[in-house]
């Protein structure tokens, strides 16, 4: 059941001085209308750990525009959405979404890409950002990213907050370091003071054109960066970089899994990674050897990753947060076990010992997908997906205790898996190559 249209347009409740509790925990709330084609959610928080929401409205048949809501706990829901007019045309797409970030002393920054086709590639596109210095009452003209002419293409971003208090961000690049070898360059950048973002570097050369990378600033203010790599011409797998110095070194890349999948083309689906107080946790999918969403961590004994187990081969776009007591959340689409057209939003919590619990949370017989998580400073978990009604969508979210998953899951059984050959059947995807979005 989905209740609720802008909650958070309601009157305060009178609960000063009370502890707040949500009766909606369990529920899932509308947050958009139909008619607003929302898409491409992401959940971050504020400088106050607020969680803070922003997703891609189209507002008319060309122009999208970016909007954004803070989640206000005495509201028990989203706070009314406001839209950043400095985006205004900006590109839509779930894997290369638009993202609002707060630096440490609340400076907002929006990031977004507008498509700007080229004979180099039709499918090329700049990065632009804008930045707010009173709590998003006003933003910045927009600002490009790049500025260097050879640099036609930038995609497939991430941001994370760094221990210092500023933001970094990873993308993919045109431009390549590696000039014999397929692929784009991931580069990384940071900002400084009202300058936005400066000093861009590249940091690993020939990877995947089109799988989202991820960046993620952990507890400890050590910085993880996932991406798709391409090694030995055609074997596209994930791979992951460090630093422990906010960005300035990164140590040398290491191979997340061996999972040897042959594919000329790219997969449009990238890595997640999540820290749970005790180390990280990476949730990958991939079609070497059986498909489906893989899980690993890495040994704090010997600082490699361990044997990848494979969660499920009906899930899909992973997003993972670490939840405490060394435990992992992961939120996917799955495919629904009466309905192949239908997707159903689910949580697997993942313990330190490997054991994993499976609980759905959207509605049957409704289609869903692309959910994104945090966990708020009261510990519950924030869910926030896309539902789909013919050709509309709008955006639906949840607030779950995290004790639900336990107390009323199912139990599952996982497989680790062995290394696969690249010779042994692993399926090759017709999809083309396309420098793309």
């Amino acid at each position: 059941m989905t209740i609720g249209f802008f909650s958070s347009c309601n009157e305060k409740k009178e609960t000063e001085g009370l502890p707040i509790t949500n009766p909606y925990i369990g529920i899932t709330q509308a947050l958009t209308d139909s008619a607003m084609h929302a898409s491409c959610a992401y959940l971050t928080t504020d400088h106050q750990a607020n969680p803070l929401l922003c997703w891609t409205e189209k507002i008319d048949t060309i122009n999208n525009i970016l909007v954004y809501a803070l989640y206000d706990e005495e509201l028990q829901g989203f706070g009314d959405p406001k839209q950043i007019k400095e985006t205004l045309g900006m590109h839509a797409h779930h894997e290369t979404m638009a993202k609002i970030a707060v630096k440490k002393d609340g400076t907002m920054l929006a990031v977004f890409r507008i498509s700007t086709p080229s004979a180099k590639s039709r499918f090329a596109g700049s990065m632009y950002f804008t930045q707010s210095f009173d709590e998003g009452k006003s933003w910045t003209p927009k600002q490009k990213l790049v500025t260097d002419s050879t640099s036609y293409n930038q995609s497939f971003y991430d941001l994370t907050l760094l221990k210092d208090g500023e933001l970094g961000m990873s993308w993919l690049d045109a431009r390549s370091i590696e000039k014999d070898k397929e692929g784009s360059t991931l580069f990384f950048a940071k900002t400084k003071g009202k300058l936005g973002f400066v000093n861009e570097k590249p940091i690993a050369g020939s990877t995947c054109q089109c799988c989202r990378t991820d960046v993620f600033n952990d507890s400890n203010g050590n910085l993880h960066v996932g991406y798709r790599n391409i090694i030995e011409d055609s074997i596209r797998d994930m791979f992951y970089l460090t630093s422990t110095n906010s960005g300035v070194t990164f140590e040398k890349q290491e191979r997340i899994g061996e999972d040897n999948w042959v594919i000329r083309g790219c997969p449009h689906t990238g890595p997640t990674i999540a820290h749970n107080g005790e180390g990280i946790g990476v949730a990958w999918f991939t079609m070497g050897g059986e498909k489906g969403i893989y899980f690993t961590t890495k040994d704090k004994q010997n600082n490699e990753f361990i044997q990848r187990t494979l969660l499920s081969n009906k899930i899909y776009h992973p997003q993972m947060i670490g939840a405490g007591d060394g435990n992992f959340v992961l939120a996917t689409e799955e495919e629904s076990e009466f309905n192949s057209i239908l997707n159903r939003i689910v949580l697997r919590l993942i313990s330190s010992e490997g054991k994993v619990i499976r609980y759905p949370i959207s509605a049957k017989g409704t289609n869903n997908e692309y959910p994104v998580i945090i966990r708020k400073k009261n510990g519950n978990l924030l869910i926030v997906w896309v539902e789909i009604s013919g050709e509309n969508s709008k955006l639906v979210y949840q607030e779950i205790d995290i004790k639900t998953i336990s107390e009323q899951g199912s139990p599952e059984i996982s497989k680790r898996t062995t290394t696969r050959l690249p010779s042994e059947g692993v399926p090759v995807n017709a999809v083309l190559c396309a420098d793309d979005l």
